[in-house]
């Protein structure tokens, strides 16, 4: 048995892992039943079977060849079966809605686990970014 962070941990790379085979029923799966759910856009999803319908659509059209990286995960316990993750994470080959390619971009995603699960989850993302600095996020224009 996994001790409580590295099981957080494994989930992180199996929703990544998930999101780079375009899988929305595998990432939906990592959520809980009743999970909360709001994308950098602030669109929401509530429950499993909506977060896996937005991203079948998603996943068809503007992140069809999109790829995502975690640079750094700081798990914090709050309690033995809650837990505050923060993922910093790296995103490229996006398109727009048009289809037209998308700059690569950074965020960060806080998500608040319990019981092994992802049960709310937001992300943050932060375009134009200094790409030799990971740390520095460059001015917005």
């Amino acid at each position: 048995m996994l001790a409580p962070e590295e099981s957080i941990r494994e989930i992180v790379r199996d929703c990544m892992d998930a999101w780079n085979r375009h899988d929305a029923k595998v990432f939906a799966s990592l959520f809980a039943k009743d999970a909360d759910l709001t994308n950098w856009r602030g669109q929401g999803a509530t429950g499993r079977d909506a977060i896996e319908r937005a991203h079948v659509l998603s996943f068809a059209t503007r992140f069809k060849t999109s790829h995502q990286t975690s640079e750094n995960i700081k798990v914090r316990l709050i309690k033995p079966d809650v837990a505050s993750v923060d993922i910093w994470w790296n995103m490229t080959g996006a398109s727009d809605d048009s289809g037209q390619p998308r700059l690569s971009r950074r965020g960060i995603q806080l998500d608040h686990d319990e019981r092994g699960r992802e049960v709310a989850g937001q992300s943050h993302a932060q375009f134009g970014l200094d790409g030799d600095n990971p740390d520095k996020i460059a001015p917005m224009r």
